[in-house]
């Protein structure tokens, strides 16, 4: 009677349901208790909205507690009575609480406060026993009742510090005891009520890091509970209820895991689709390639062809899976690709343990996979399927959809900042920022998710297919950042290295930070990113590092280049300074280094000059000073490739560097060259001069010091395949060295060469002897072709006399052959290779035809002749002609030593010679051997000259 004449206020009714018999005990099962629970109900609508107080706190509790007793007493099969009316006020009730709580505040410090929230978790775990209790008896109203009340309460409960509040857990009790699906009213209820059960306790200032965690465990228990793991509640789960259920929790914050469950709900119970829209195509070309006329309509012939093959289920899911990320806007669009990436790599973290990292792992996988969820997961199989269908509807996104075009013009850009994976739909950032930053995370999480199932070695064809999925995804968002956003890209690159200022600091435990996942990652993500920027030049054609003016602004190339070197920085300091990275990082490392030289050119020449040139010229010193068996010959290789575009791109300015480099690459050419190896030492060989022509190239005027030391290794003998190699080295000094420097060094090498015949203190390489003066000698003919009659003019007297000593080096080597022992009669085959098929003709005047491999490879004295009498030619060509005569006397002088004409005594003689006369007669036959190839060049070079002015000088020699 006192509950239907009167409106009561909280107070009143506490008293009453505490105290009144037909609320109590058994009574409550009777009709009168229904009845009385009608009225209370009825009552408690009426309060309104109520400020929070203990005495609120109290009835709450109250009602919880009767409707806990009912459901003790009832059992899981009597759903009536007063239950529901219980239920009811309860829900009622906490939104009254929830509706007032304008009015005072539970942060306020008093009894009051203390009480209610007391009372809070209480009277939710009070809902949570009843649905317990109830079983699948549950009802709708019921369902309703407890949705509501919890989803009042969630907000009130400010203290809950678990990832799943009291609140939480009640409906997901009854969520997982309910039978039958959901009527599309409590359906829409529960959408309504979705935020709330997941979105409280409400963040508090400064600790947003953790409240995202605990958000994101909360909701995704939720979505699991709600999607998949009670299929019976949603019987058909489509594009738009998961694009509905999405909107309903918070769009940015859940769709990635609603897609996920959608993919994994169509891989358990798969459905068909009456028809597949055509897939769209980002890039077509404007014409198509098929034909034309009647049968060949593009559209016409896709259907057809689709009507025939038929359609996958997995074409099918992610074809509507894609068709739902695109149905939202392109904030929740991109949040949603940052976000999903992540999630799978945490699932890619569970399906992958490693013995030594079982307990450690990826810094925000906890929160956004559910134990339920991976637990469902595991009984039914489907992980790497999972896996695998998600890796390539993030692919078929970017590949079909593309990036934002100003993804680089963005400043709000901040990866080493928290990243929220549970945003509000109406957070702040423009389309670029939160594109930017998510792709970076995207691609972080890609690489990540890689590594993971390169090293879980399997036979299966699904877990390799998530492989090879992974590894697509990864390069398609490394190859689009690069080619069109570099800015992006660097950001990327610097957030997955973990480059400072880059990236977030690693929690102690992680997996990454274990020392052998970290290695294998930082292998994967420097070898890919190396063949991101390689492909970035190959398709913008750029020049030694030097972007397109015209295409990117002056702002984004200085940012640009800033990031570029804190990742060069980083790389040279962490991968490439000790001795213990093991080959494949360091040869990544060093490849990585190479590309990011060529992008960032001369802009920031900083970390070249100071990180990599210095740590370069260090390995290449410890290189040489190994033996040539030994490992690292292709981490050499790839450091020689960097020193090559670092000296390219900075030119004079590696003239710091010089010293070392120069010093450290001649030291291990000279070991390289000298022996005969095979495989990846002949290589590094090859590599190590070709590199030595990049200095040449770039420094070459300023080479004096270190020409004696690169003429030693050019004109060494070597094996044909090496050779060519050292023809281009010789080349490359001839056209970077001044010729007022190269050729007195040339001279003073080919003096020192012809000496060491005369040398008897240490045994005497002839052939290699003779194939450094060859070599030399072709110097002397490429310098002094392109010489003018001017430059010579300076120095004539010395070149004459150079170019004397080298003819007279024949004469050395046959003496010194003589010498040594061996006899007379082999003198032609060993010295002048007259058993040899050598072409020996003059040059003709084609000094730039010379080629080592046919003039400098096999040591002769006769080749040594016909080469500095090239070179004499070339000379005599630039003098005047009564200077011309002067000269060419002092060669028959030269040629007649101390007899008044050629082999003068030689002709006298009868008998053949023994002894010291045969080292003599030896002598003298070279000198003349010397003049007559001398005047053969002559007469080819200038046949009037020779016969007319020249011939008659030496008419009575011949």
């Amino acid at each position: 009677n006192a509950l239907a004449e009167a409106p009561l206020d909280s107070v009143q009714l506490c008293m009453l349901l505490k105290e009144s018999p037909a609320l109590r005990g058994k009574r409550l099962q009777s009709r009168q208790g229904e009845a009385a629970a009608l009225l209370l109900s009825q009552q408690v609508v009426g309060l309104g909205p109520l400020p929070r107080s203990a005495d609120a706190g109290d009835l709450l509790l109250a009602l919880g507690d009767a409707a806990k007793t009912f459901a003790k007493m009832a059992g899981a099969g009597d759903t009536g009575g007063a239950l529901p009316y219980l239920l009811l006020a309860l829900a009622s009730l906490s939104e009254q609480l929830l509706a007032g709580r304008t009015t005072s505040s539970l942060s306020e410090k008093g009894e009051n406060a203390g009480a209610l929230l007391k009372a809070l978790p209480a009277a939710a775990s009070c809902v949570a026993e009843v649905c317990d209790r109830l079983g699948q008896n549950i009802s709708a109203s019921a369902l309703a009742a407890v949705v509501r009340a919890c989803s009042a309460l969630a907000p009130l409960d400010e203290t809950s510090a678990g990832p799943e509040s009291a609140a939480l857990q009640a409906v997901l009790k009854g969520l997982s005891q309910y039978a039958g699906p959901l009527r599309s009213d409590l359906l829409s209820l529960l959408r309504g009520h979705l935020r709330n059960l997941w979105m409280f306790p409400a963040c508090v200032p400064g600790a947003e890091a953790s409240w995202d965690v605990l958000a994101q465990a909360r909701l995704r228990s939720l979505l699991h509970a709600l999607m998949l793991a009670r299929q019976e509640l949603l019987p058909q789960v489509d594009g738009p209820i998961c694009l509905a259920l999405a909107q309903s929790a918070g769009i940015r914050a859940s769709l990635d895991f609603v897609l996920l469950l959608m993919i994994a709900r169509r891989a358990v119970q798969p459905t068909v689709q009456s028809k597949k829209r055509r897939k769209p195509q980002k890039r077509r070309t404007s014409k198509s390639s098929r034909g034309s006329g009647p049968g060949f309509e593009d559209d016409g012939l896709d259907e057809a062809i689709e009507s025939l093959v038929g359609q996958s289920s997995e074409d099918t899911v992610l074809d509507e899976a894609l068709e739902v990320l695109m149905s939202v806007d392109p904030c929740c669009r991109y949040q949603c690709l940052g976000t999903l990436s992540m999630t799978l790599c945490a699932l890619a973290r569970k399906l992958c343990q490693r013995p030594n990292t079982k307990s450690a792992s990826v810094p925000w996988g906890e929160p956004l996979l559910p134990d339920s969820f991976l637990e469902h997961l595991g009984s039914n199989g489907l992980g790497f399927k999972l896996l695998s269908q998600g890796f390539m509807l993030l692919s078929r996104f970017l590949t079909e959809h593309g990036l934002p075009s100003d993804l680089d013009m963005s400043q709000e850009v901040d990866t080493a900042a928290f990243r929220a994976s549970a945003p509000s739909d109406d957070a702040e950032g423009s389309v670029a920022a939160i594109a930017a930053l998510s792709l970076c995370h995207a691609t972080r999480a890609s690489l990540v998710a890689e590594t993971l199932l390169k090293g879980h070695r399997t036979d299966e064809s699904v877990q390799a297919c998530c492989g090879e999925r992974a590894q697509e995804l990864r390069s398609l968002l490394l190859r689009s950042l690069a080619v069109n956003h570099p800015l992006t890209f660097f950001r990327a690159l610097g957030l997955s290295l973990g480059v400072e200022g880059m990236s977030t600091s690693v929690p102690r435990g992680d997996l990454l930070e274990n020392k052998d996942f970290s290695m294998e990652l930082a292998g994967i993500i420097m070898g890919a990113a190396a063949a991101a920027l390689h492909e970035r030049h190959n398709l913008r054609g750029e020049k030694e590092g030097r972007e397109d003016e015209v295409e990117d602004s002056d702002d984004l190339q200085s940012a640009c280049a800033a990031s570029c070197a804190a990742t060069m920085r980083h790389v040279s300091s962490h991968f490439i300074s000790g001795s213990s990275t093991p080959e494949p990082l360091a040869v990544a490392a060093w490849q990585l280094l190479d590309r990011l030289c060529h992008f960032s050119g001369d802009r920031e020449p900083g970390p070249m000059l100071e990180t990599v040139l210095p740590s370069a010229a260090a390995y290449l010193q410890g290189a040489a000073n190994r033996p040539a068996s030994s490992t690292g010959t292709h981490v050499a290789i790839a450091c020689c490739l960097c020193v090559e575009t670092a000296v390219a791109c900075l030119g004079k300015g590696s003239l710091n560097c010089l010293a070392d480099l120069a010093g450290a690459l001649l030291q291990l050419a000279s070991a390289q060259v000298r022996i005969a190896a095979k495989g990846a030492a002949s290589l590094l060989a090859q590599r190590v001069l070709c590199t030595l022509c990049a200095l040449a190239k770039s420094v070459g005027p300023f080479m004096s010091p270190f020409l004696k030391q690169f003429l030693e290794v050019a004109t060494v003998a070597s094996s044909p395949e090496q050779t060519q190699a050292l023809e281009g080295l010789g080349k490359e000094l001839v056209t970077g060295v001044p010729h007022r420097l190269l050729l007195p060094a040339v001279q003073a090498a080919a003096a020192e060469a012809s000496a060491r015949f005369a040398d008897l203190t240490e045994p005497v390489d002839l052939d290699a002897c003779l194939v450094r003066l060859q070599r030399l000698a072709i110097f002397q003919v490429w310098i002094l072709s392109e010489a003018t009659a001017e430059s010579l003019a300076l120095v004539s007297d010395a070149v004459c006399t150079a170019l004397l000593k080298l003819l007279g080096s024949g004469s050395c080597a046959a003496r010194a052959f003589l010498t040594s022992g061996l006899r007379p009669s082999d003198l032609p085959a060993r010295l002048f290779r007259r058993d040899v098929a050598v072409k020996l003709s003059p040059i003709g005047g084609k000094a730039d035809e010379l080629s080592w491999v046919q003039s400098g490879c096999e040591g002769s004295v006769r080749q040594v002749q016909l080469l500095a009498a090239g070179a004499f030619a070339q000379y005599a060509l630039r003098l005047e002609l009564e200077e011309l005569k002067l000269r060419f006397v002092k060669v028959l002088e030269w040629a007649r030593g101390k007899q008044a004409k050629l082999l003068e005594k030689q002709l006298a003689r009868k008998a053949l010679s023994e002894g010291e006369e045969c080292a003599q007669d030896a002598d003298e036959a070279c000198r003349a051997l010397a003049l007559a190839a001398t005047m053969n060049c002559l007469a080819a070079e200038a046949p009037g000259v020779a016969e007319e002015l020249l011939l008659p000088l030496g008419a009575h020699d011949l």
